[in-house]
């Protein structure tokens, strides 16, 4: 099931997964907290849901301990991780001494997939799995460029066949740019950056000739949850590789 809000954006609960409508490669992974409180949002549209609602069924169904500045926090994220899609609309609405709801004036259209499943073409997979492999991939794709695989500016080459995969420009290090591996909502950037900053700047990697950094962070890190984040600076030669320096941090 899945809804498109606003007709702008896809929302599908079971995965926390928001996909730009239209393209499907811009999309953002909500944590299980931000999902937990997107799901009841959207599953009372137009309603306003009481903050202590939001603490039993967010944070006490899942053993945790959640609190009125936590769930201001979140909802923060949300409204700029929303806003990273549709800049000029207001999703998610406050109501004074009550909490919160998800605007009543836009369109919430709820879906059938129309996409077969994973679960209908092979054994189920658990969500950390696909997590877990997504990541040994990022990790695989970022150390590729230490082998010489060729790239040009907005590229990196992996696989056998030379296909490319699509990098986004994010930043500088003085002269030298700063890609990630996937798009990044607009509200993202600035932490992005900070981050890369730190990160080459506690490692000793600075700016150096014809070098280029490659960046990926988890989603969950921008939800003040922590997580995994690569940081690799490449030296080119030629328009490929000739060395990689790579700064892994698997708890950030």
């Amino acid at each position: 099931m899945k809804y498109l809000i606003d007709d702008t954006l896809i929302y599908r609960p079971e995965d926390g997964v928001l996909i730009y409508s239209g393209n499907e490669d811009e999309l953002v992974t909500l944590t299980a907290t931000a999902n937990g409180i997107l799901s009841l949002l959207v599953s009372r549209h137009g309603v306003a849901i009481e903050r202590d609602t939001f603490l039993s069924e967010v944070w006490d169904a899942r053993g945790l301990r959640g609190s009125n500045s936590s769930l201001n926090q979140y909802i923060s994220m949300l409204r700029k991780t929303l806003a990273g899609f549709a800049p000029q609309t207001t999703f998610i609405v406050t109501v004074p001494k009550i909490g919160f709801m998800l605007n009543p004036d836009l369109p919430v259209v709820k879906q059938d997939d129309d996409i077969a499943s994973e679960d209908a073409l092979a054994p189920a997979a658990s969500t950390s799995t696909r997590k877990q492999w997504r990541w040994i991939w990022i990790m695989m794709l970022v150390c590729a460029t230490a082998l010489n695989f060729a790239f040009g500016p907005g590229h990196v080459s992996h696989g056998h066949g030379g296909a490319r995969a699509q990098t986004w420009p994010l930043t500088t290090f003085d002269s030298c740019p700063v890609y990630t591996l996937r798009a990044l909502p607009e509200a993202w950037h600035d932490e992005a950056k900070s981050l890369a900053q730190k990160v080459a700047k506690e490692t000793a990697m600075p700016c150096q000739k014809n070098t280029v950094f490659y960046l990926h962070v988890q989603d969950s890190i921008f939800f003040g949850e922590g997580g995994r984040l690569v940081l690799s600076r490449c030296a080119r030669s030629g328009g490929k590789a000739a060395s990689c320096q790579t700064q892994y941090y698997y708890q950030w």
